[in-house]
């Protein structure tokens, strides 16, 4: 009987112990914020121009899934286009968009490992180009 006894209380103070027990969290790591991926120094090859160049992708200090380009469209580094980082997709944003040097810019890019593969138009004032692009680390 006395064994019966110890066994039932074994059980319910296991129980009452149990509910309260959680899983040490200690090594569990915050996700990373998706924009990061995007971040850096890009070379970027395209299908109406047939020389690479380069561009620089920055964080936008007060939002956590905005980003500038500086030079998005080779249109030199002083002119940047805005854009919003949802998971993998980058989208300028807004459509339609004018850099500093008047082009008006519109398009979207999907992450993929090392490279970002982008589809998007440039209205030079002149011309309008539907543009395929690659940005490489």
């Amino acid at each position: 009987m006395s064994l019966k006894r110890n066994f039932l209380f074994g059980v319910i103070l296991l129980i009452l112990i149990l509910p309260g027990c959680k899983a040490d969290d200690t090594d569990a790591t915050e996700p990373s914020n998706s924009r990061d991926q995007f971040l850096g120094t890009w070379t970027v090859t395209e299908s109406v121009k047939t020389q690479a160049y380069i561009v620089n992708i920055t964080a936008e200090s007060n939002s956590t899934t905005g980003v500038y380009i500086s030079n998005f469209g080779n249109a030199g580094l002083a002119n940047k286009a805005h854009a919003v980082i949802s998971g993998n997709s980058i989208v300028l944003s807004p459509t339609d968009q004018m850099m500093e040097n008047e082009w008006i810019v519109n398009g979207n890019g999907v992450y993929s490992g090392t490279k970002i593969n982008w589809s998007y138009t440039i209205n030079d004032g002149a011309d309008f180009f539907k543009i395929t692009a690659i940005y490489s680390k």
